[in-house]
């Protein structure tokens, strides 16, 4: 069993923090898909970063790229159709 988590629920039912259970699924065509559901109103919705074009959550790292100011460009592909996405980290804070 996943760990629970502690989520915004967006359900009519709830519309507050609730524990969600973060469960991986494989589709029959070969998709790796993660769902977030609520303990209180079973509403279930897509966690982590997924394809647009296929919904799967699995990517390959093809280039990263360090910006000024801490900000670190990466550029994915998915696992499953070959889509490339972009992601964008910001560091919040340096400790020295």
């Amino acid at each position: 069993m996943a760990r629970p988590r502690w989520m915004k629920c967006d359900g009519r039912v709830c519309g507050g923090y609730r524990l969600f259970e973060i469960v991986k699924a494989a589709q029959p065509d070969g998709r790796l898909t993660r769902v977030a559901t609520c303990s209180a109103c079973c509403e279930e919705k897509p966690f982590g970063i997924c394809c647009p074009e296929c919904g799967d959550v699995r990517f390959r790292t093809v280039t990263t790229r360090q910006r000024a100011g801490g900000i670190t460009v990466r550029f994915k592909r998915c696992h499953h159709c070959g889509h490339s996405i972009r992601t964008k980290e910001v560091v919040e804070s340096y400790s020295t």
